[in-house]
């Protein structure tokens, strides 16, 4: 392996970390109950009342989080075709495999891979322990996360601005919401599958929703 490759593979490293301690601190300021870091901040713990502030403000850090990981994923899928994809073309070149084939096939190796680690490795398993230790996790992160907000702000704002206009083009009326009933019922369904949500709390949940059809 030359240097470039092991260059190009320490940034995708460090691109794969930083997504994954993103991923981390978002679900567990999300996650995080409001009166669990109330009571943490009363009791002086350091980072709680920020913590609380940043996650009490959704809007702005679902937005930039959304952000960050787009533009992180997207620099990490470019990186690893450019510097990682032509090099494994020329090894199975080597192998005997066609120029064109060979190259097809590297991009589409190198893409999944990456992929998949951005999406294991960077997304599901820092946010499945962030929600898991979302009070202990959270006072520790809200000072990054905060600043990472208030740097990445406007640009969120001016994409959800551009994007309203694009959809009030097409005729339809921006609607401003993150999660749609759908969306809330489906993640019910899933909690209660893996036991995470009862029966009975289900049921209530569902029935807030179903308020607006009952006389």
């Amino acid at each position: 392996m030359d240097e470039g490759s092991i260059a190009t593979l320490t940034i995708l490293v460090i691109m794969l970390l930083g997504n994954a301690l993103l991923a981390l601190g978002y679900h567990s300021l999300i996650n995080a109950r409001k009166p669990a870091l109330a009571e943490m901040a009363a009791a002086g713990r350091r980072g709680a009342a920020l913590a609380l502030a940043v996650s009490s403000d959704a809007s702005p850090l679902i937005n930039v989080y959304q952000l960050s990981v787009m533009v992180l994923r997207f620099l990490s899928a470019g990186l690893a075709a450019i510097g990682l994809a032509p090099r494994l073309a020329l090894w199975l070149a080597g192998l005997g495999m066609d120029s064109a084939a060979a190259l097809i096939l590297a991009e589409l190796v190198v893409l999944i891979v990456g992929a998949g680690a951005m999406l294991i490795a960077g997304g599901q398993i820092p946010a499945t322990i962030g929600a898991a230790r979302a009070e202990r996790l959270a006072p520790h992160f809200a000072r990054p996360i905060a600043l990472l907000v208030r740097l990445l702000r406007p640009f969120s704002d001016l994409a959800r601005v551009l994007s309203d206009g694009v959809v009030r083009l097409l005729g339809v009326q921006a609607q401003g919401r993150y999660v749609t009933e759908e969306e809330i019922m489906t993640l019910v369904d899933a909690g209660q599958e893996e036991g995470v949500i009862e029966d009975e709390e289900k049921e209530m949940i569902y029935s807030i929703f179903q308020l607006d059809e009952t006389s």
